[in-house]
């Protein structure tokens, strides 16, 4: 079986090194070549990248149009910023390219209904990036779960929290600076906590309510949030999530 040819459509930090070095295994000196997939080249809005892209042997792509053009590429990454997923998405659904997409998918109902739309009259593959749920210690507390080794589980809480946005630098990247691109910790890794948690009891989040942390960093995104929220099947559960 001939491998499935892909191209990332930006490439920050996560896409060098969690997805292009790790997953596609462009990092020949850690792993070895994947048996269904390849990575055949990178575009990047900053041309400074392609330095690092030549670095792993990939093609340089000048713009995300050139991808959509090359027939060789089957399916693409989106890897941008937040904003840019859906149109991103949308035009590469329609010239034929099979999709995979940072979360979120975009950054508004509309648009998110309109893509599975999209999906669905072409044919073409539609995936979020909820990689979460491939984590073996992740998979290993579903099953634990789901065959009663933990028993009756009724509360549970999620947490993802790091340091990002002390720095000028880091402030000034839209994560940090733009509530319209759906950046700050809540969207960009409190999301995490919900889709798992979703994973891992095998329930929908109902509903949920919300506070903020205090702010000690000197971004325009909250600094964090301490999130309580029901399940369907009865579970309670809390998520914090914060850059400070």
């Amino acid at each position: 079986m001939s491998k499935i040819k892909y191209a990332i459509i930006g490439f920050g930090g996560i896409a060098e090194n969690r997805l292009a070095k790790e997953g596609f295994a462009s990092d020949s000196s850690r792993f070895q070549p994947l048996e269904n997939a390849e990575l055949a080249g990178v575009t990047d809005i900053n041309p400074a990248r392609k330095d690092a892209v030549k670095s792993l042997g990939l093609k340089w792509y000048d713009s995300a149009e050139d991808i959509f053009k090359d027939a060789n590429i089957d399916a693409v990454v989106v890897a941008t910023n937040n904003l840019t997923h859906a149109d991103i998405c949308k035009r590469a659904m329609l010239v034929g390219k099979h999709v995979i997409v940072e979360k979120p998918m975009a950054t508004t109902i509309e648009n998110a209904e309109e893509l599975v739309k999209v999906s669905k009259k072409s044919g073409i593959s539609l995936a979020v990036d909820h990689m979460m749920t491939n984590n073996s210690y992740n998979t290993k507390a579903a099953e634990m779960v789901a065959n009663g080794t933990l028993g009756t589980v009724n509360d549970s809480c999620f947490h993802m929290e790091f340091c990002y946005g002390a720095t000028p630098e880091e402030a000034a990247t839209w994560r940090c600076s733009s509530i319209a691109e759906m950046g700050g910790p809540i969207r960009d890794v409190g999301s995490h906590c919900m889709y798992l948690a979703e994973y891992i009891f095998n329930s929908k989040i109902e509903s949920l309510a919300c506070v903020y942390l205090p702010k000690s960093l000197n971004i325009k995104v909250e600094d964090g949030a301490y999130i309580k929220f029901k399940m369907s099947n009865g579970m309670a559960g809390s998520a914090k999530m914060a850059f400070s």
